[in-house]
């Protein structure tokens, strides 16, 4: 089973190709012709909402009718939306921003609800760390877990460098419940959530698609018992 989230909100769109520019995430481009490129989104412009790719193509030019439609897909992470193209320059193809964003998420019916086995996780943004070679650790509680990905609810009173994690951002899990782990495992941030007049007031809710979840899963299977 799978489900699909969409991003609608021009803010959240706006972060998530911003951390795909800055870590030049790869995209398939994909036609209505079935033809099918591949690239990497190099500038996000904020004003004028548009983004520039620049892209591989074996043939030389990129060619496209205007009047097709283009894909763009990270498989690895089960994004993908699409875009109209505006220009061709200089190996780099200009486009409008997306009206969405959708992530296919993999996990609907495999979740193991966790919030009242008080395990604690710790984490920190990777991409953070690559800016400025200094690590900041975050701990929450698991609120789930399955194959696909996590679910972690944090206090942001505890923790105000919160602030410093955006939608598409990648973060690396290293503890749990102050046993180190075994395997690394990395994740990308899918969902970001406030929550409010609510027992958890002041918590943010946390979603975290992991690119290894069966690593994090068996482990946490062997030391908690799951």
């Amino acid at each position: 089973m799978s489900e699909k989230i969409k991003f609608t909100d021009i803010l959240d769109i706006t972060k998530m190709l911003d951390s795909f520019s800055h870590y030049k995430s790869k995209f398939s481009i994909y036609r209505d012709d079935y033809k099918k490129s591949r690239g990497a989104i190099v500038n996000v412009n904020n004003f004028s909402n548009d983004l520039a790719i620049r892209y591989e193509e074996e043939d030389g030019e990129f060619s496209y009718d205007p009047r097709q439609r283009l894909y763009l897909a990270n498989d690895r992470e089960n994004i993908q939306f699409e875009v109209k193209a505006l220009k061709v320059y200089s190996k780099l193809l200009y486009l409008k921003f997306p009206e969405f964003i959708e992530l296919t998420e993999l996990r609907a019916d495999q979740r193991i609800p966790l919030l009242n086995r008080d395990l604690f996780v710790e984490f920190h943004n990777t991409n953070f760390l690559k800016e400025t070679r200094h690590k900041v650790d975050v701990k929450g509680v698991l609120f789930d877990i399955s194959e696909g990905g996590v679910g972690i609810i944090v206090d942001k009173k505890l923790f105000p460098n919160m602030n410093l994690y955006h939608l598409g951002d990648e973060v690396e899990i290293t503890c749990i419940s102050d046993n180190q782990l075994e395997t690394k495992i990395l994740g990308r941030m899918t969902y970001i959530k406030f929550l409010e007049h609510t027992p958890l007031d002041n918590h943010l809710q946390l979603g975290i698609r992991v690119y290894n979840g069966k690593d994090l899963l068996h482990q946490i299977e062997k030391k908690e018992g799951l």
